[in-house]
């Protein structure tokens, strides 16, 4: 008898999961309003890229997933067209999205990722539009897991990373709906020269790329014309120097608050940047810490130079970094980081302050 029950239970909680089905949207503040803006890629681009998301708002209750699901951004025009894209799906527990690493290996915890989608081609549909949005989810426009993925609310936030391998699209397809936290944009200004490093022409440049996303503050340090294949030092500090320093090639440009080894710059002298491009090799200059208010900070960077002919070490110029006061009004607990290059298997996603950190595809949970 009880072998019996035992067995009625599971085949009833079976049944219950099989015609039982609910869904989660996030960010949530996207569930039933209009994103504010779209993306194009994953989905409608042909670059063979990895892209990653990470989700802080999941529900806090155990969700068995079943599949992920998105919507078009919202459009008076029709769409009949259709995808055939060769993908693989990995799914687990990340950091919180505003401690996210621009390395994607870096935001899993625990070693808890794991693949849901094994390497197949799909067809992705050209989905439903409405205009005014939001358009509603269509199951063409859905990633059915191979088996479902049990997300338990105490683990961490949810992440998943698409791989695309190869992408091919015909008759008239849309993007992805998109959504953002509130944000407000800094500034840096110069405060100091920086000085001519060994195998250089110009002077060792730094920037900063500064914004607050919902109360985060998210600074992105690099710098130019540095030494080549040279160990760097970052300072950071409150006041504003510009103080020459015997034997040292430029003047400093603040005191040492903090000092932070830097990493190494490329052989063609750029450090956490790709000549111009800051935004490419960038992900071990992002810093992303709770916003301490509006005010100014300043910073320069050291990277090591024997050519000088006094103290090693050729200097940036120092930066004045304008911090905004924070912006909570609108928050988005979710992180998109992508490659636009390397393929499917770099270990860096370019960095956008402006769309990189609370930033991300509208997305549906199946459960």
């Amino acid at each position: 008898m009880r072998t019996s029950l035992s067995a009625l239970l599971a085949s009833g909680l079976v049944a219950t999961s099989l015609v039982a089905q609910n869904y989660h949207v996030s960010p949530v503040v996207a569930a039933t309003a209009e994103g504010a803006g779209s993306n194009a890629f994953p989905f409608s681009s042909s670059v063979q890229r990895r892209y990653q998301q990470i989700h802080s708002d999941m529900l806090p209750q155990t969700m068995s997933i079943k599949a992920i699901g998105f919507r078009n951004t919202q459009t008076s025009s029709t769409y009949t067209g259709s995808k055939q894209l060769d993908i693989e799906l990995f799914m687990g527990r990340t950091v919180a999205w505003n401690q996210c690493s621009f390395y994607f290996d870096n935001n899993w915890v625990q070693s808890s990722k794991m693949q849901v989608i094994k390497r197949k081609t799909i067809t992705f549909g050209a989905g439903a539009t409405a205009n005014p949005g939001p358009a509603p989810f269509d199951p063409s426009l859905e990633l059915k897991l191979d088996a479902p993925y049990i997300y338990i609310p105490t683990s961490g936030s949810l992440g998943w990373e698409l791989l695309m391998h190869s992408y091919s699209a015909t008759g008239s397809n849309g993007s992805m709906d998109v959504d953002l936290s509130s944000n407000v944009s800094g500034s840096d200004s110069s405060t100091t020269q920086g000085c001519v490093a060994g195998g250089q022409t110009s002077p060792m440049t730094h920037t900063v790329e500064i914004s607050d996303r919902c109360g985060t503050l998210f600074m992105l340090f690099s710098a130019r014309y540095c030494p080549a294949n040279a160990p760097s030092l970052l300072i950071i500090g409150t006041q504003n120097l510009n103080v020459p320093i015997p034997g040292l090639c430029a003047n400093l440009a603040t005191d040492l608050l903090i000092a932070l080894p830097f990493g190494v710059s490329d052989a063609n002298g750029d450090l956490h940047r790709q000549g111009s491009a800051y935004y490419y090799g960038a992900a071990g200059g992002v810093l992303l810490v709770p916003n301490p208010g509006a005010g100014t900070i300043y910073s320069q960077i050291f990277s090591l130079d024997t050519t000088q002919t006094g103290i090693p070490f050729a200097a940036s110029n120092g930066v004045a970094l304008s911090i905004p006061a924070a912006d909570t009004s609108k928050k988005c607990e979710v992180t998109r980081l992508f490659n636009n290059s390397g393929g499917v298997t770099e270990p860096m996603s370019a960095v956008f302050h402006t769309s990189s950190v609370g930033y991300g595809i509208v997305t549906r949970f199946t459960y």
